[in-house]
């Protein structure tokens, strides 16, 4: 439980991943819940999830506070690399879960100390998520223009007039 009125930081007991303090909030006491899960049961199609889900969920009313979370992930030997992903830190975001996964707008990474630090003006299922890069095009497949005439298919080549010289 966290009395809002005062300024109480909150520290998740969920390995400490998730600071959050409230910079604006109604007036009295409310509960506050974290919850740390590794799956979800929504997709994360289209994502390079680093396996941290966070539900956070409060008794103030959405859009009643301001609050920072500040994520944090592992990177203990310092490469760059979330440990256990392969996924580069410098392409971590934080999201959070509307029926899809929404950008969180304006966060701050910091790599050094392997946080991304966000403000909310509501709670959620939030996670630090990367995109996946675009497939590369497949091999010998590229472009279909070219000339010649092995090209098995398709509309015959159309003869490029040259031009007659004038007199």
């Amino acid at each position: 439980t966290v009395i809002v009125g005062g300024s109480v930081p909150f520290v998740s007991n969920a390995a400490s991943y998730v600071a959050i303090s409230f910079a604006s909030k109604p007036v009295g006491t409310f509960t506050l819940r974290v919850e740390q899960n590794s799956t979800v049961g929504v997709s994360t199609d289209g994502f390079l999830p680093t396996g941290k889900f966070f539900d956070v969920s409060s008794g103030m009313p959405n859009g009643a506070f301001t609050s920072t979370l500040i994520f944090s992930y592992d990177d203990t030997d310092d490469n760059g690399v979330v440990d256990g992903t392969g996924i580069d830190e410098n392409t971590l975001d934080a999201y959070f879960y509307n029926g899809a996964w929404v950008l969180i707008a304006g966060a701050v990474k910091n790599a050094h100390a392997n946080t991304i630090t966000v403000t909310v003006d509501h709670f959620t299922l939030f996670a630090l998520l990367a995109t996946q890069p675009a497939a590369p095009p497949p091999a010998g497949g590229g472009s279909s223009s070219g000339g010649g005439s092995s090209g098995g298919g398709g509309a015959p080549p159309v003869a490029t007039p040259k031009p007659t010289p004038t007199p």
